[in-house]
């Protein structure tokens, strides 16, 4: 089975339950991206890696607070799968869910809500608000500076003295890259060192691919379906045309079968000085 977990079986919450809205982003955005049926399943299932890898749905050490009454918010939320499961598993506490599209679940627990917002701008919460800021994989989002200087930063003026932040991000490895530029990748919480404190870290690596059991080919299936679905996207970002960008995607599934690719999920949690 490779050298990650096996899977388990989950559920998913049915596309039908999500609304979708066809929205032109903002210009200070990374990307330009419609959100459809097949992107919110796409969040769905790696997701469900996610939990499944990571063996839980967050990592501070907040559970005695989330048992008490917390209140909690999730930026860039997506469909909200992390709110609501979170809500359901902490009845106490409070979840807010964000994001820029209005893909929100249409049935939810009641103590989970969800606003739309540009998380580029001022959002609609006084500060110190929050008792713990999730953030995951904001991948394709937003350029690294803004990413950075306005979305963590927004991220920790919400926070609460003492309260927690924690951010997932992903790289993605193959053999024609040079891992050890990825390996020493900072905790980018270290830049707001006079504001955070106990900064932790903490690298996940999954093989893909052939070479990583069943979840590794989920997670490869994840990533062809991104190359072929946000082709014109990615072909932007990238320079590419047409031609070159089906060789660049038929070059990737091929190595998926003869060498180890593998994904690295970078994991930090920071908590903010009283």
């Amino acid at each position: 089975m490779g050298n990650t977990p096996s899977t388990s079986t989950s559920t998913s919450t049915p596309t039908s339950c999500y609304n979708f809205q066809k929205a032109t982003l903002s210009e200070r955005y990374q990307y330009i991206m419609q959100m459809n049926e097949g992107r919110v399943d796409r969040f769905q299932v790696q997701h469900h890696i996610y939990r499944e890898v990571l063996r839980s749905n967050f990592s501070a050490p907040i559970t005695d607070t989330l048992k008490q009454g917390a209140s909690v918010l999730d930026l860039g939320c997506g469909p909200g799968m992390w709110v609501c499961e979170m809500a359901t598993d902490y009845r106490a506490s409070i979840f807010h869910g964000i994001d820029y599209h209005n893909i929100f679940p249409t049935q939810k627990p009641v103590n989970a809500q969800f606003i739309k917002a540009n998380l580029l701008e001022r959002l609609p919460f006084k500060d110190a608000n929050f008792d713990f800021v999730y953030i995951r994989s904001l991948v394709f989002a937003f350029k690294p500076d803004q990413y950075e200087n306005v979305v963590l930063k927004e991220a920790i003026r919400m926070l609460r003295p003492n309260a927690f932040i924690e951010v997932i991000r992903t790289k993605l490895i193959t053999n024609k890259m040079d891992p050890s530029i990825t390996l020493k990748m900072p905790s980018i919480l270290y830049k707001y060192d006079k504001s955070l404190k106990r900064v932790r870290d903490q690298q996940i690596k999954i093989n893909i691919g052939r070479f990583g059991g069943k979840i590794g080919e989920i997670q490869a299936d994840l990533c062809i379906r991104l190359l072929r679905e946000e082709s014109k996207m990615i072909r932007g970002l990238f320079k590419l045309n047409a031609k070159e960008y089906e060789e660049f995607v038929e070059g990737f599934i091929k190595e998926l079968n003869t060498h180890a690719v593998y994904m690295i999920w970078y994991k930090y949690w920071a908590q903010k000085k009283g």
